[in-house]
């Protein structure tokens, strides 16, 4: 599959345990989780702060004591609402693990709230990986192993069959060239939507409803959310100063970045430079 700004594609884990276990530790407040899709289950458990991850076009509201699952193929993305935000994640492909458990693949409830059960295992899969103690990575599949089959007596509210998948990996799919193209030319002030639809030898009107229905919102809202993503990193590096860095990434009017910048970031992009400078943050 095609690399693109939208589809992530890395390794998880290693053959003998194809799981990636990440704690994060976000010091900024909203601090933008880019719009994107794997392949993988990723679930969450909020540890500290509170957050609004959107998924499938739906808003989640998380803070300590949440655990949210993405499941495999739907497009995400979120932001912290307070200046930090920590939790620990697991990645993982689900063939890997429960292949054999059921004829079709699962779908569970997105956000579950205030079960120990899920709080206990999940602390416990991470402080076996922390201990290294002696057969630590057995013990940590077979947490998982029990996690995962109290989710699927808990927590399933579908199968999908696998018709409908394909259909909707095809069309993710389908988007995969149009996210290279935007990251290769979202500098280029003069890129239309009809660029985009013609990579996808779709209509414009079948491309943005074909790209809404996947991402939630419209192709130049997606291109602008990327121009301001790439701004908010310069300003971060501190090198250019404000008006340089809208005209870099695409934008022709100050007044116009800035406006939409504010909308996304919930802060100025001079506030932004200057809480770096004023903290040291290297992220």
């Amino acid at each position: 599959m095609p690399s693109s700004t939208l589809y992530e594609n890395i390794p998880r884990g290693d053959k003998d345990f194809p799981v990636e276990l990440i704690r994060t530790h976000m010091l900024i407040k909203d601090f933008f989780i880019p719009l994107h899709w794997h392949e993988e289950i990723e679930m969450q458990y909020i540890l500290k702060g509170e957050g609004i991850i959107t998924c499938n076009q739906i808003d989640y509201r998380v803070g300590p004591g949440d655990f949210l699952i993405i499941n495999n193929n739907q497009v995400h993305q979120g932001f912290c609402t307070l200046p930090t935000f920590d939790a620990y994640v697991l990645v993982f492909n689900m063939n890997d693990f429960i292949e054999n458990f059921s004829e079709s693949p699962l779908l569970f409830q997105s956000l579950i709230q205030n079960d120990d059960a899920i709080r206990e295992l999940f602390y416990s899969i991470f402080k076996e990986e922390e201990s290294h103690q002696l057969a630590y990575r057995a013990a940590m599949k077979g947490k998982l192993y029990e996690l995962l089959v109290y989710l699927m007596r808990n927590y399933v509210i579908d199968k999908v069959p696998e018709m409908n998948l394909f259909q909707h990996k095809h069309n993710l799919d389908r988007l995969n060239p149009v996210m290279d193209f935007i990251e290769e030319n979202y500098a280029n002030p003069s890129i239309t939507v009809q660029d985009m639809a013609q990579l996808t030898n779709l209509s414009v009107g079948r491309f943005s409803h074909l790209f809404k229905s996947i991402t939630g919102i419209s192709p130049g809202a997606y291109l602008n959310q990327h121009r301001l993503r790439k701004a908010y990193n310069l300003l971060r590096k501190g090198k250019m100063n404000n008006t340089e860095i809208a005209f870099s990434v695409g934008f022709t009017d100050y007044n116009n970045f800035s406006s939409q910048f504010r909308r996304l970031y919930r802060e100025t992009p001079s506030k932004v430079r200057n809480y770096q400078k004023r903290k040291g943050i290297s992220l």
